[in-house]
């Protein structure tokens, strides 16, 4: 799977614009007080991977929260080749045949009485206010194959749509049943 450098959230919940949250370490935790914002966050990597956000919410519901007419997730992932061959990238599926760096895109827009997202991606370290104007934007199905042929695995989405207390239970986990995922 492709590896996630950085993440950056605005009007997202009740945050209005958190830059770079940087993500490009080994392990990563993510650790607070209830209430704190965590599950937000998971949330908001949740809907910029195309999934669904957990405990029943939806990015409807942090999007509503802003009180502004769009919400957008972005995060800068790694393109690097795998193995010997350079053209052997992640997202060479999606024509990023030479670029390190492919960002993702995820808007949130009110669209009369509801909230619709749409996707996008861009080779290269893109700022949100380069691709406002965008009309090759993507829908969630066509997005998700894209993210799945660069890496993001049924069974990986499996992993990131745990809820809150089930990570737990993939220690409990036998081999076969791991694999199963």
């Amino acid at each position: 799977m492709f590896h996630i450098k950085s993440l950056e959230l605005v009007h997202w919940d009740y945050w209005q614009r958190i830059k770079n949250i940087p993500l490009d370490a080994k392990i990563i935790t993510i650790a607070g007080q209830n209430g704190s914002g965590k599950t937000t966050l998971l949330d908001a990597m949740r809907t910029l991977f195309g999934l669904d956000c957990s405990m029943g919410r939806t990015y409807k519901h942090y999007a509503r929260h802003s009180g502004q007419q769009s919400a957008w997730l972005r995060a800068v992932v790694d393109n690097k080749p795998v193995g010997r061959q350079l053209s052997n990238r992640p997202f060479r599926h999606s024509g990023f045949f030479a670029d390190d760096e492919v960002t993702l895109f995820c808007q949130v827009q009110k669209n009369g009485g509801d909230w619709k997202r749409q996707y996008l991606m861009r080779p290269g370290n893109v700022e949100i206010e380069e691709v406002t104007e965008a009309t090759d934007w993507l829908g969630v199905e066509n997005y998700k194959k894209r993210l799945a042929s660069a890496g993001l695995s049924p069974a990986m989405s499996k992993v990131l749509a745990l809820e809150q207390g089930e990570t737990d239970k993939l220690c409990e986990y036998s081999p076969r049943q791991l694999l199963d995922l």
